[in-house]
């Protein structure tokens, strides 16, 4: 923890913590022991003075029963000038998608990532960060599945090119272990994943990535580019249905996923000799 160069970010975390904390009846004194923090701490803290380390802010979130609520907001603050605007739109809306449909034509999209797969694409994209930079984004990014713990998971649905899972990201042994997570997160109900093979004679995905999301009331896209994604909201409904018919012309032509499993086990094998 400490008070220099804090993000004005924080002054929102601070007001959310100070509002469950009234809201739970307690005082500074009454949640200091509970979380380990002293009085003048947990002020420093509510003014946006100070950040908590994560598993203070867990602490903090579970004594006010914010049911990870406080989390999601210290993320934020944590993400804020490390991730860039258009992701951490998506990302948010992502938590309350009923529906999530990935085509990816270059990387393994986050939600299906491993640890040392994501460490390694932040090494290449970011070589004049640190090492505390490079964990916090990894962290970021593995608290995204946590979306999978839900009561009721979102269905996910993924397009990959076969290029994808050749693709050497951090060496043969990181390559190897993000093919037998893809592998395993196929045998859940709510994952599916088909790849596109690379001798496709159409490929409708020529334009890059985009995921769809399924929310309850609408349905957005997010389209990538080299730095960013960009949003398209209802207001475009013309591109929004668009996106979902290419999603299903790429899905026609990917192998089915128990060929796409098949296809993925092939490589891993191929990995060891």
């Amino acid at each position: 923890m400490g008070l220099k160069r804090i993000s004005p970010a924080w002054e929102k975390y601070g007001s959310d913590v100070r509002k469950w904390r009234k809201a739970a009846r307690l005082t500074l004194k009454d949640l200091s022991p509970k979380v380990g923090l002293s009085e003048s701490s947990l002020s420093y803290i509510e003014n946006g003075k100070m950040a908590p380390q994560q598993d203070h802010a867990e602490a903090i979130d579970e004594t006010l029963g914010a049911e990870g609520k406080l989390m999601l907001s210290w993320d934020k603050c944590q993400g804020e000038g490390l991730v860039p605007t258009g992701f951490r739109k998506t990302v948010d809306l992502e938590k309350d998608a009923l529906e999530l449909r990935f085509y990816n034509p270059v990387l393994v999209p986050g939600l299906l990532q491993t640890a040392e797969y994501a460490r390694a694409l932040f090494v290449a994209d970011l070589p004049q960060a640190d090492e505390a930079r490079i964990e916090l984004l990894v962290e970021q990014r593995m608290r995204r599945q946590k979306i999978f713990n839900r009561v009721e998971r979102p269905i996910v649905c993924v397009v990959l090119e076969e290029s994808v899972l050749r693709r050497g990201v951090g060496g043969p042994s990181v390559m190897s272990a993000q093919l037998d997570h893809i592998a395993a997160l196929m045998e859940k109900r709510w994952i599916q994943c088909q790849v596109l093979p690379r001798n496709a004679p159409n490929q409708p995905g020529l334009a890059g990535g985009f995921r769809v999301m399924v929310l309850e009331m609408q349905t957005l896209v997010a389209a990538e580019h080299a730095f960013d994604e960009v949003l398209i909201d209802e207001s475009e409904q013309d591109l929004i249905r668009r996106a979902v018919s290419v999603y299903g012309r790429l899905q026609g032509e990917a192998l089915s996923p128990h060929d796409s499993l098949g296809l993925i086990r092939d490589l891993r094998r191929a990995g060891e000799s």
